[in-house]
């Protein structure tokens, strides 16, 4: 199915995105629980540092290189990256941050196509995320990438994805917007993608500059279709 590797291209593609907006987002709470109280704070910081580890672990296996040679090597670094991320989540899991190390294992996971298991550690870092995180909906699209991609829970992925995409509070609603248009570009549903990814770079017109990248990929797409 075309949709599945597209899909975990793009979803590869994301991993930087992910990871770092985790890191912005833990970094500006730190400082906030320095205030709140002091032992939080150090608490935080040592579950940031071995974050902060694990990710570049993570990152380093994305600039490996695939050719053949380096293949292993690759294989190598997102093993690492798997385990750190879960000895990371083992030593902190009393942290704030303890879901987020379950969602980047899940990520080393999909690089190693083990796509079941990481949905399935997704959904339990979901399930432990506070509520207003503002990367909540970041993982739940993941989650409904990857339910598409499984026979068994297809149509409950679609339809969540649809939400997303429909959601206009939702953060990353153009990610939504976008892999929605992909997937009807992936079934032959060249006008019901176009009219999605439409929507998508309409919105973001008003952006300038500042426009959304997926609006930009979007717009590429867009003029394949006749």
């Amino acid at each position: 199915m075309q949709f599945v590797a597209d899909t975990l291209k793009r979803i590869d593609r994301t991993q930087q995105i992910i990871g770092l907006a985790i890191i912005v987002f833990i970094g500006m709470s730190i400082g906030g629980y320095f205030v709140y109280h002091q032992y939080v704070a150090n608490r935080e910081r040592q579950a940031h540092v071995r974050f902060t580890d694990s990710l570049e672990i993570l990152l380093q296996s994305e600039a490996a290189g695939k050719d053949t040679e380096r293949k292993k090597y690759q294989q190598g670094l997102q093993e690492e990256a798997e385990l750190a991320f879960q000895a990371g989540y083992d030593q902190h899991s009393s942290s704030y941050l303890a879901p987020y190390f379950i969602a980047m294992q899940a990520s080393a996971l999909i690089k190693q196509g083990k796509q079941d298991e990481a949905r399935e550690l997704y959904q339990k870092a979901l399930a432990s995320m506070p509520s207003r995180s503002p990367l909540r909906n970041l993982f739940a699209t993941e989650i409904a990438l990857l339910q598409i991609d499984n026979e068994a829970s297809h149509e409950t992925g679609l339809k969540a994805l649809q939400s997303l995409a429909d959601d206009s509070a939702n953060k990353y609603q153009d990610l939504a917007q976008y892999y929605l248009g992909q997937f009807y570009w992936s079934q032959g549903k060249m006008q019901e993608a176009k009219t999605i990814w439409l929507k998508l770079i309409e919105e973001q017109k008003q952006y300038g500059e500042a426009a959304s990248p997926w609006a930009q990929l979007a717009t590429t797409q867009v003029s394949q279709i006749s």
